[in-house]
């Protein structure tokens, strides 16, 4: 460029006879001293200096160098005096439009970078800024024709080639965000013309920007290939097993009789339960997942001696199946979930150390997880549970109803709980009961290092529906606290230490108890 202008200063001092008067001009405009070449310009010594050969020269330098200290009014004013004048420098046009488009006179900027193309005057560059100003203009046809044509063009750079592709992929996602079906334009057809962008470049930094404009479009549309379709993540379809064996010491073993209301026996012991669960996570067009899961549960009580205590020996076998479907409320992650489950329990229900049939169960639960609040999910699920038993009086139907609200906190998370629990029993009228559970949670996942904390307290009031037997009874309330600190050993193992309170008070003071429970658990992962 600077070339240019030496060669025209020279051809205008030779054809004026003012070599000698011109040079500090021209030494001050070639050492980039714009601020000096102005002050000359302006000085009545060049005021009307004129040259036959390049015809508003002067002009011509202060239009560039106005443009190069910013002040673009000014420079858009020499430039045109220059062309009234007839000045025929190239880059004339080229240099008017960059300064049109710079103080966003859009329209004027497009007819000078025209012009420019027509003279062949950087046609790449000139072409770019027509299609991008149409852009900006929000006209999009125009934009395409003009990026359309630099990639028919054999002599566009890679480079101008790549942001071209990159820029119709933007207005056509613009486009899509017009129509119903976004989403699916968006991964059928823009994702793909990125993708084709990033290809003919993929070591630019342009490639680099358009692989993090994909990213944010696969997360805006809930797109990535490792996540569900409504943006968490995809669960690992890796076999999952684990197994726990937990050690409890109890103060006050409850008669576990199945009734509404559980007794205390005043009988302390140690009893050890082991759980396998083994389940299979399965993923359909990252908005299905079903999961079959076996649970077994083993546990065994070290009293052998107090019928009492090791009537409470069981097993339970139960298979599960949950099926999960992602979806978006207010553009986040929500899922509807159901889930089926069978449970099996054998136990000592006659205390001759023997385990037999003592219920089976059959569970159907409906609910959805749902971004409500800013501060956590809400959960809302309904449950209906049949029971056979050893002993038909104790057979039952259940309707159950359960809201849970997470909320999320710097120091932790709140997990509130209301259950509502309504129980028939087909042989024995005088047990139905209502219920209401209401619970809170206090989670800290890492309050020490690889160490995690829970707390929880929970009320459940019972009442019964028979008149005489809540006569007797009264409102049942069971209160129970419990508490656990959980240690990540590794990505195999854990271990966790608990306590357990439970307070059951009753009009009827056999049913009133206090129990305690300290276990250690050792958990296997894999």
């Amino acid at each position: 460029m600077k070339k240019i202008f030496i060669a025209l200063a020279f051809a205008s001092i030779t054809s004026m006879g003012l070599a000698q008067s011109m040079t500090p001009v021209y030494r001050a405009f070639e050492n980039s001293n714009y601020e000096k070449v102005i002050e000359l310009l302006n000085s009545p010594n060049y005021k009307n200096f004129k040259s036959a050969k390049s015809p508003g020269v002067r002009d011509y330098l202060l239009g560039i160098s106005y443009s190069r200290i910013q002040e673009y009014n000014k420079a858009i004013d020499a430039f045109n005096s220059a062309i009234k004048k007839g000045n025929k420098a190239s880059e004339l046009n080229y240099e008017l439009g960059q300064a049109n488009f710079a103080i966003n006179n859009l329209d004027d900027a497009i007819e000078n970078f025209k012009k420019s193309e027509r003279a062949k005057y950087k046609v790449e560059q000139s072409n770019y800024y027509i299609a991008y100003i149409y852009q900006l203009k929000e006209e999009p046809k125009n934009a395409k024709v003009y990026f359309g044509k630099l990639l028919k063009d054999k002599k566009t750079s890679k480079e101008m080639k790549q942001i071209s592709y990159f820029q119709i992929a933007n207005m056509n996602l613009e486009i899509a965000r017009e129509t119903n079906r976004t989403r699916e334009i968006v991964e059928k057809y823009i994702l793909p013309d990125y993708y084709k962008a990033i290809d003919i470049d993929p070591n630019s930094s342009t490639a680099d920007d358009i692989d993090n404009r994909i990213k944010e479009i696969k997360k805006e549309f809930f797109l990535e290939e490792n996540k569900l379709i409504n943006g968490d993540p995809l669960p690992s379809e890796r076999l999952s097993l684990s197994v726990e064996e937990k050690i409890t010491y109890d103060n006050n073993v409850t008669l576990s009789d199945d009734l509404p209301s559980s007794t205390g026996t005043n009988k302390d012991s140690f009893f050890s339960q082991t759980r396998l669960n083994i389940e299979k996570a399965f993923n359909f067009k990252r908005r299905y997942t079903i999961t079959p899961a076996l649970e077994l549960k083993n546990t065994i009580y070290t009293d052998r001696v107090d019928s009492e205590i090791y009537s409470n020996d069981s097993y339970n076998i139960t298979p599960e199946l949950d099926i999960d479907f992602a979806y978006r409320i207010n553009k986040k992650p929500a899922r509807l979930f159901t889930n089926l489950v069978y449970d099996y329990q054998a136990k000592d229900v006659n205390a001759q150390k023997s385990k037999q049939f003592n219920y089976r169960s059959q569970q159907f639960e409906l609910g959805s997880e749902m971004p409500f609040f800013e501060v956590g999910n809400t959960t809302l699920t309904f449950k209906y549970q049949t029971y056979s038993y050893y002993t038909e009086s104790l057979d039952r139907s259940s309707m159950v109803v359960s809201a849970d609200q997470i909320i999320k906190k710097t120091y932790g998370i709140f997990v509130l709980l209301y259950q509502f629990d309504s129980s028939d029993y087909a042989n024995s009228p005088n047990l139905n009961t209502t219920s209401h559970l209401f619970r809170v949670d206090y989670i800290v996942p890492g309050l020490f290092p690889n160490t995690s904390f829970n707390a929880g307290l929970s009320t459940n009031f019972i009442s019964y529906e028979d008149a005489a037997t809540d006569a007797t009874r009264g409102l049942e309330m069971t209160t129970s606290l419990n508490a656990k600190l959980t240690r990540i050993i590794n990505r195999n193992f854990s271990f966790g230490f608990e306590y357990i309170y439970t307070n059951n008070s009753s009009d009827e003071d056999t049913s009133n108890y206090t129990a305690h429970q300290t276990a250690i658990d050792f958990s296997y992962y894999y």
